[in-house]
C-alpha cells in the first residue's frame, strides 16, 4: 500500500458496549429469536431511549411477530428522534403497509426517497403500495426508478412487467420478463407470468 501511495486503514476501534449489544440483537434477529430481541431491545431502550438502531431492530422484531401496531410505534419513535434517517421512514412505511395504512405508507416511502434519492427498495415498495391503491401509472414510475438505480432488481422488473401486462402493454411486459429471465431463469413466478 505504501508503494502505491495509499495509507493502510487504521485498525478498527473497539466496539462500544452499546454497539456490542446492537450486534448481539442483530444476531438474535438473524436467528429469528424475535421474542428475545423484543425483550432485550426494550430493556436497553430504558437506558438508551433515543437510540435509533435499537428502535429500528425492535420495530423489525415486532413486525416479524405480526405486531404491526407495535412496529409502527417503534419506527415512529425512531423518526421522532431523528426525522432525517431514510431507513426509519422506510421501515415505518413497511410497518404501515403491513397494517393496511397504504396512504401513510406512501408518505413515508416518499420521505425516505426525499432523504436518500437513490433508494431502490423505497421506490420498489412505493410501487407496491401505489399498485395496491389503484395507481398503476405511479407504480410503473416507481418500479422504473428502482430499476434505474439497480438494473438487476428482479422483483422490481417482475412487478413492472405485471403492471404493464395488466395495462395491456404486453410488449413492455415481455421485455421486463425477458430481463428477469436473463438474471434469474429459474424463477417460478416468471414462468407463470410468461
Amino acid at each position: 500500500l505504501a508503494a502505491l501511495g495509499v495509507q493502510a486503514p487504521a485498525p478498527a476501534a473497539a466496539m462500544t458496549p452499546l454497539e456490542q449489544e446492537v450486534n448481539a440483537l442483530n444476531t438474535l434477529y438473524g436467528q429469528r429469536r424475535l421474542d428475545d430481541v423484543v425483550k432485550k431491545a426494550t430493556a436497553l431502550l430504558e437506558t438508551f431511549p433515543e437510540e435509533i438502531a435499537l428502535l429500528n431492530i425492535l420495530g423489525a422484531a415486532h413486525a416479524g411477530l405480526g405486531r404491526h401496531d407495535d412496529a409502527v410505534d417503534s419506527f415512529r419513535r425512531a423518526i421522532a428522534v431523528d426525522a432525517n434517517v431514510a431507513e426509519a421512514h422506510f421501515n415505518h412505511g413497511l410497518a404501515l403497509k403491513n397494517r393496511g395504512d397504504l396512504a401513510e405508507a406512501i408518505e413515508n416511502y416518499r420521505r425516505a426517497i426525499d432523504i436518500r434519492p437513490e433508494y431502490p427498495e423505497a421506490f420498489y415498495n412505493l410501487g407496491i403500495a401505489q399498485k395496491a391503491i389503484g395507481d398503476a401509472t405511479g407504480a410503473i414510475d416507481s418500479y422504473r426508478q428502482a430499476i434505474r438505480i439497480n438494473p438487476g432488481y428482479v422483483k422490481a422488473l417482475h412487478n413492472l412487467g405485471n403492471v404493464l401486462k395488466t395495462m395491456g402493454d404486453f410488449a413492455g411486459a415481455l421485455e421486463c420478463y425477458t430481463q428477469v429471465f436473463r438474471i434469474q431463469p429459474n424463477m417460478a413466478e416468471l414462468n407463470i407470468s410468461l
